[in-house]
């Protein structure tokens, strides 16, 4: 499960450890959740934030830059920064196919985030071309209501069961 923090989580330096408390209370195994940060919040009070997500890292939890390219962070913060995922945001995504500049974005952004030993989500695959292009040059995962619509608790598992997208063990 990925759950997107806040500002505010990433400045709570107790929220590691609630964080941890929760999962050891519903006996789930921190590799199975994701916390996404969003790019801009990593670069408001810096220090602060490391040590929150360092902690949440030192629990097993995973950790992922969202909305990649849209903040003012600097490309050290990817060699710095424990997360292991990086989602490029969809404004770069979802016109790529029509527009050089964003395809060469993305293309570019894949090779260094693959360079660096981590695993890159596109946001906003819209379309079948787009699904076609990011799957060629190497894109880890997609995410966009091409691959599926925003569904209900009900209607999760129906999709799980019955969707290609989903890899069955």
């Amino acid at each position: 499960v990925a759950v997107n923090l806040s500002i505010k989580n990433l400045h709570d330096l107790d929220f590691p450890e609630e964080v941890k408390t929760l999962l050891d209370k519903w006996e789930i195994d921190p590799r199975h959740l994701v916390l996404e940060i969003t790019e801009s919040c990593i670069v408001v009070d810096k220090e602060r934030v490391v040590n929150v997500v360092k902690e949440l890292k030192e629990y097993g939890i995973n950790l992922s830059i969202d909305d990649f390219g849209t903040g003012y962070s600097s490309i050290s913060y990817l060699k710095n920064f424990p997360a292991r995922e990086i989602k490029i945001d969809k404004s770069f995504v979802i016109d790529m196919v029509y527009n050089d500049d964003n395809s060469v974005i993305v293309k570019s952004t894949i090779d260094m985030v693959h360079n660096i030993g981590c695993t890159v989500v596109a946001e906003g695959v819209e379309d079948e071309k787009t699904l076609h292009l990011l799957t060629e040059l190497g894109c880890d995962f997609l995410q966009g209501f091409h691959v599926c619509r925003p569904l209900s608790p009900d209607h999760i598992s129906d999709w799980f069961r019955s969707s290609s997208w989903v890899k069955k063990s």
